[in-house]
C-alpha cells in the first residue's frame, strides 16, 4: 500500500499537474529528495499494479478462456454440422480443431 504522503505526491503531480519545483516547495522537501521520492513511489505503484493485475489474471483468465474455448468449439461444430456424440472420434476432433483455427484466423484478420 502507498502511504498517505505517497498518495498526496502522486495526486499533486499527476492529478493537479503541478511541476516538481512547486511540489518541493509545497511539501517543504528539497527538489533532489522529491525526485528520489517520486521515483521510489512510482516504482512502488508499479509493483502494486503488477501484483494486482497478476492476481486478477490468475483468478479470472482460466474461466474466461474456458468459456471462450467452449463457445469456439460449439461454433466450429455447428459450422461442420458435427454433434457432441461424434467428439470422441479422433478424426472428428482434428476437423473441429482445424475449424477452430480457421475461425480464429478469420477473426484476427478482421480485427487488423
Amino acid at each position: 500500500m502507498l502511504t498517505i504522503q505517497e498518495k498526496e505526491l502522486l495526486q499533486t503531480k499527476y492529478g493537479q499537474k503541478i511541476a516538481d519545483a512547486q511540489i518541493a516547495i509545497m511539501f517543504n522537501i528539497p527538489q533532489q529528495d522529491l525526485s528520489k521520492m517520486m521515483h521510489q513511489t512510482e516504482a512502488k505503484l508499479e509493483i502494486i499494479f503488477l501484483e494486482t493485475l497478476t492476481i486478477k489474471i490468475q483468478d479470472d483468465l482460466p474461466s474466461e478462456l474456458g468459456d471462450l474455448s467452449q463457445k469456439l468449439i460449439y461454433v466450429a461444430c455447428s459450422n461442420l454440422r458435427i454433434s457432441e456424440t461424434e467428439w470422441s472420434n479422433i478424426e472428428v476432433v482434428d476437423r473441429i480443431l482445424d475449424e477452430c483455427l480457421r475461425i480464429v484466423k478469420r477473426k484476427f484478420h478482421a480485427v487488423q
